[in-house]
C-alpha cells in the first residue's frame, strides 16, 4: 500500500501575497473580528507535496457562538485565486511601498458559486473547484465572511477543511463579533481630486 503525502495547509492574511512556488507556512487558525454587518476576509493556501494534488476542494462549516447563536456557512463567498503573469514593474514614485516587479500574483478570483443564484458553477472556462496542483506548487483560496447584521455579539468559531485524493486538513475560523452594527449606508461624501 502506497501512502501519498497530504497537501500542506496554512492560513495567511487578506494583506498577504504568497506566490506559487513559495515556502510553506505554518498555521490553521484563521482568527477574524468584525463588527455585525462587517466584511472580513482571510486566505487559506495549499500547497501540493512532490507527488502532486487532484481532485482539491475547500470548504467552511457554519460558526456555533454564544447561547446556541450561529452564523451560516452561506455567509461566507470561497473564490480560488488565479495566478496572473505581470510582464513589467509599476511607475517606482521612490515611496515606502516599492513595486515588487515582474512575476506571477494571485489576483484572479474565480467565484465557487454564483453570487446571484448561490448555486456551484458549472461549465465556466475556469472551474473553481475541485482542480489539481502540479508537485510543490501553491494555491490560495480567498474567503470573505460577511457577518449577518443579526449575528449575536460574542465568540464563534467553526472549520474549515481541504480535501484531495490523497487527503484532507481541517483549520479552525474563530470570529469575535463586535458589540456594534455598521451602518448599512455611507454618509460620507467622496470626493477624488488630481492635481
Amino acid at each position: 500500500l502506497t501512502v501519498l503525502a497530504q497537501p500542506k495547509v496554512w492560513v495567511t492574511s487578506s494583506m498577504q501575497r504568497t506566490g506559487p512556488s513559495d515556502a510553506a507556512g505554518s498555521g490553521t487558525l484563521a482568527q477574524l473580528y468584525a463588527g455585525k454587518g462587517e466584511a472580513e476576509s482571510f486566505q487559506v493556501v495549499v500547497q501540493a507535496p512532490a507527488s502532486g494534488l487532484s481532485n482539491v476542494n475547500f470548504s467552511v462549516s457554519s460558526l456555533s457562538g454564544p447561547a446556541g447563536a450561529t452564523i451560516p456557512a452561506s455567509a461566507f463567498s470561497l473564490f480560488r485565486e488565479q495566478y496572473v503573469y505581470v510582464d513589467k514593474s509599476s511607475v517606482n514614485w521612490n515611496g515606502t511601498n516599492q513595486p515588487l516587479g515582474a512575476g506571477w500574483y494571485p489576483d484572479g478570483l474565480i467565484p465557487f458559486t454564483d453570487p446571484v443564484s448561490g448555486a456551484p458553477l458549472k461549465g465556466a472556462q475556469i472551474q473553481a473547484v475541485p482542480f489539481n496542483l502540479t508537485p510543490a506548487r501553491n494555491l490560495p483560496i480567498w474567503i470573505d465572511l460577511l457577518v449577518p447584521r443579526t449575528a449575536t455579539p460574542g465568540s464563534d468559531t467553526g472549520t474549515f477543511t481541504v480535501t484531495s485524493d490523497q487527503g484532507s486538513v481541517t483549520g479552525t475560523i474563530a470570529v469575535t463579533v463586535w458589540h456594534f452594527t455598521l451602518p448599512g449606508k455611507s454618509e460620507l461624501k467622496s470626493a477624488f481630486l488630481y492635481g
